[in-house]
């Protein structure tokens, strides 16, 4: 399940970063460079975005694999759109709650 949420956050961060309203500032490279890249950033999120739905679909079965991928989307971009401009996500947040999401999810 941490992977799926972590290849869905990855597919949205993608895909915001095509946005013209979007601040994207040259502190994260790949998203600053994927920003200037708009049609190759689409593509890739588009990518991105079909693997998470098969991996949801795979993990959890047709019903609840398609209904906890449109509930993670959701949830993943209302707090992309809400944080990031506040420069609060960032790859390395991303990194630290994957890496602990992992640990807890194997251990528990």
């Amino acid at each position: 399940m941490s992977v799926l949420i972590l290849v869905t956050t990855i597919a949205c961060l993608l895909h915001y970063s095509t946005s013209k309203r979007a601040v994207i500032t040259n502190d994260t490279k790949l998203l600053y460079w994927l920003h200037k890249r708009n049609i190759l950033a689409k593509i890739s999120a588009l990518v991105v975005f079909v693997i998470s739905f098969i991996l949801a679909i795979y993990t959890l079965g047709f019903g609840a694999g398609i209904l906890t991928f449109l509930l993670l989307v959701m949830l993943l971009w209302s707090l992309i759109v809400l944080l990031t401009p506040l420069k609060i996500i960032d790859y390395k947040l991303v990194l630290v709650i994957f890496v602990l999401a992992i640990f807890l999810e194997q251990t528990l």
